[in-house]
């Protein structure tokens, strides 16, 4: 790994630098699409798009990214700066994200009404108050279960069973119970159209779409909501959204908890499902990276995965999720709206822009990566060892808006990958790649495609 370790400001200033140039003077792309400006590069292309253009026009230009909406780009890891939100807001994401999150979601708030939010269930997602509510009692035994199903000769569909498996896992988490798995799964997948910010006025647009999910999926939501109320259960993180309280001592509203669940669900199944399919398969073309994590997992045969500590006999596997979300980042661009004039690489922006980070070519700097285009989860192990930088977990956002959940996320793919190990080498299986990698689509998310394959033998 690089030893490079910037705190991301270096070449950022405020207003009275006295760049050399301005806002109007930042290059438009050419070969804009009518209605959908540049989205299908975006979806089909971002890092080689980002990059090509940014070779070409300079370290910042500006984008159509659809639907009369555009952004600046910002050239590598000091446009991670945004996220912290000292001179930028969440403005874009929140008119962007309305069908999909609402307006009280933490993610599209900011100031007092972020930090009385967050700051009331903030605690419920430390390692301690995950292991306090034995949430990881909870998934481990999803998981269990769900490998159990995989460990089977013939061919794996990873795209099925590992959103299944982590869906059925934070349902269980967040108190829910949602019957069919499918038919909610399905609703959700409706309501992730909403970050696309289409028009939700134009029937079958994916907005129009997103609202029709969010319909469904809140009557349900609001029942288990008013279950959970009624019974004075705080025993799940449902219970705890619910009967926690903010610095002014108020309970959250129907509202709030209905758009923090909404998100919860959707951010904690969708993105954490990939990163483990995508180590899945890495594990299925390298035989030295199956071996290294079956030993791991053979030398502490009696280690307890239902708690933080138990998981640390683990880093090997817990370094191949590190290793995918950094290679496949679930978010591979984040945005915000200034609020204050701020320059990058010599370029004045103005309040009320919004910019962007693609995140997906951070993720692969040469400056905070040796081989930065290879996978090689030993990056994350030996003895330099540490707790990654700002810069190395951007997948999971930054600012005050770093992501709740991301110690649940590393927790989960931990179990999973560490139960792959353990009941498949039970069973005297192993895992077999089927061919090339898919092909990625970035944009909303860089999800796992739906023809991602293994094949377990034996």
């Amino acid at each position: 790994m690089s030893t490079s370790n910037s705190d991301t400001t270096a070449s950022v200033s405020r207003t009275g630098s006295d760049p050399a140039a301005t806002t109007s003077t930042i290059p438009t792309l050419p070969g804009a699409w009518p209605l959908l400006g540049h989205l299908k590069d975006i979806r089909y292309r971002l890092p080689e798009w980002a990059h090509e253009n940014h070779k070409k026009h300079g370290p910042v230009f500006r984008a159509d990214l659809g639907f009369g909406a555009n952004c600046i780009f910002i050239e590598g890891v000091d446009s991670l700066s945004i996220l912290n939100n000292r001179t930028t807001s969440s403005a874009d994401i929140a008119a962007r994200s309305e069908p999909m999150l609402g307006s009280h979601a933490m993610i599209v708030l900011d100031g007092k009404a972020h930090r009385k939010s967050r700051g009331a269930i903030s605690k419920s997602f430390s390692p301690g108050g995950l292991d306090r509510a034995e949430v990881l009692r909870t998934t481990e035994g999803v998981f269990a279960s769900h490998v159990s199903d995989w460990a089977q000769p013939g061919e794996l569909n990873l795209h099925i069973a590992t959103r299944d498996a982590v869906f059925d896992a934070i349902c269980r988490v967040a108190g829910v119970k949602p019957g069919e798995l499918s038919q909610w799964r399905s609703r959700f997948r409706m309501l992730l159209l909403g970050s696309m910010g289409t028009p939700e006025d134009i029937p079958g647009s994916p907005a129009w779409i997103a609202k029709l999910g969010r319909k469904w999926l809140d009557k349900r939501l609001l029942a288990e909501i008013h279950r959970i109320r009624a019974e004075g259960d705080e025993s799940c993180l449902l219970g705890s959204m619910v009967h926690a309280r903010d610095e002014d001592g108020a309970h959250a509203t129907d509202e709030a908890l209905l758009d923090n669940l909404r998100l919860l669900v959707l951010a904690g199944h969708e993105t954490t499902a990939s990163t483990i399919g995508w180590a899945m398969l890495y594990l299925a073309r390298e035989p030295k990276l199956w071996q290294r994590l079956v030993d791991e997992a053979a030398s502490s045969p009696d280690a307890d995965i239902t708690s933080f500590d138990g998981l640390s006999a683990f880093p090997f596997a817990e370094a191949l999720f590190r290793e995918s979300v950094r290679f496949y980042p679930p978010i591979t661009m984040e945005t915000r709206t200034v609020e204050q004039e701020l320059s990058f690489h010599g370029v004045t922006i103005a309040p009320g822009e919004v910019v962007a980070s693609a995140i997906a070519n951070v993720s692969r700097d040469p400056s905070l990566f040796d081989n930065a285009e290879v996978f090689d989860p030993e990056r994350w192990l030996g003895e330099g060892r540490r707790t990654p930088s700002k810069a190395e977990t951007c997948q999971f956002g930054g600012g005050p808006h770093f992501c709740l959940g991301y110690h649940l996320a590393v927790a989960e793919a931990t179990q999973c990958l560490v139960n792959v190990a353990r009941q498949f080498t039970a069973k005297g299986l192993s895992l077999e790649s089927t061919g090339p990698l898919p092909k990625l689509r970035y944009y909303p998310l860089l999800a796992l495609p739906g023809n991602a394959k293994l094949r377990v033998v034996g």
